[in-house]
């Protein structure tokens, strides 16, 4: 669990706060969030023990290595297969490699950390839009305000409709004022214009023009 799902939740109880009162919902969504929580802690915990673990190992491996080495090295010097200089030069390049292999181990938390976030990145970056322009669409003219709906329905789930067969003939500097309680369509009536979405059926013109035929761009810009 990611601390942007755990994030998500909390907005969707937050912007929900009306709905879970009204169902006496609380002690359930707290205990979701709990369990959300819990399970966040638990792996960040699994994670801090491999961190915690990972630079000793390295740290061991490297002294066990080192000795190794000079053994070997000492050795080589005794038989003469080996001058002191050479030996000293040997390990000087050693060093040169150890330091960033501890380097390693011990940032082995912020790569992880790093490679998490990209991840994130990558998943937002690959989402397709649910609103794209048709191939050959042309630039909407100047906008003089002529707005029809043509038997318009919507729906978010495309299981229980929004907004039926709406049928509106809006002429240019003309004033209309959706009436109705909370929840009925009346922002999302008006999301459609500028097509922050798009209608399951029917057709939205401004002056004559179907709007799913033009640039976005062009449409929201007006």
């Amino acid at each position: 669990m990611k601390i942007a799902d755990i994030s998500s939740i909390l907005q969707e109880v937050i912007g929900g706060i009306e709905v879970i009162k009204s169902f006496t919902m609380e002690e359930h969504e707290v205990r979701r969030f709990q369990n959300q929580t819990t399970r966040n802690f638990r792996l960040n915990m699994k994670r801090a023990r491999i961190v915690a673990i990972l630079p000793p190992i390295v740290e061991i491996l490297t002294t066990l290595g080192l000795v190794a080495i000079l053994w070997y090295g000492g050795w080589e010097v005794i038989r003469g297969e080996l001058t002191i200089g050479e030996f000293i030069a040997f390990l000087g390049y050693i060093g040169l490699v150890v330091n960033p292999l501890n380097r390693i181990g011990r940032d082995y938390s912020q790569y992880q950390q790093a490679l998490a976030s990209a991840e994130r990145i990558f998943e937002l970056l690959d989402i397709e839009p649910e609103i794209k322009e048709s191939p050959g669409v042309m630039k909407m003219p100047r906008i003089e305000g002529y707005i029809q709906f043509e038997d318009v329905c919507f729906s978010y789930d495309e299981k229980e409709l929004v907004l039926e067969n709406i049928d509106l003939d809006l002429k240019p500097g003309e004033r209309v004022a959706l009436v109705g309680p909370s929840g009925v369509g009346k922002t999302t009536l008006v999301s459609l214009i500028p097509r922050f979405y798009d209608p399951i059926s029917g057709k939205i013109s401004i002056d004559k023009q179907d709007i799913r035929k033009v640039k976005l761009s062009t449409l929201r810009e007006q």
